[in-house]
């Protein structure tokens, strides 16, 4: 601290909008609390981004699943068989 201000405002002009930005805003760099909103707001982006990443990696399961008995398939109508089809119960 200088002269009573913090980092935030030791820099004038051009400056402060420059430190303001890298702080991410004063009250930030001083430690205040997120609001209550805000807070609500960064927790519900993190469930969503959860529940993406739960489906993709659902979906990449399913597809690895699907490819991995198409080629089985075509391994086997390669080596020359004809009953390659799968049971079905």
């Amino acid at each position: 601290m200088e002269g009573g201000k913090d980092a935030c405002h030791s820099y004038a002009g051009k400056h402060h909008a420059a430190v303001n930005r890298s702080c991410g805003g004063c009250s930030t760099f001083r430690g205040s609390a997120l609001s209550e909103s805000q807070d609500r707001s960064s927790i519900l982006q993190i469930v969503a981004v959860l529940i993406l990443l739960a489906v993709l990696v659902g979906g990449g399961l399913w597809l690895t699943h699907a490819l991995r008995g198409a080629s089985a398939i075509q391994d086997c109508v390669s080596a020359g068989r004809t009953n390659c089809a799968p049971i079905q119960n």
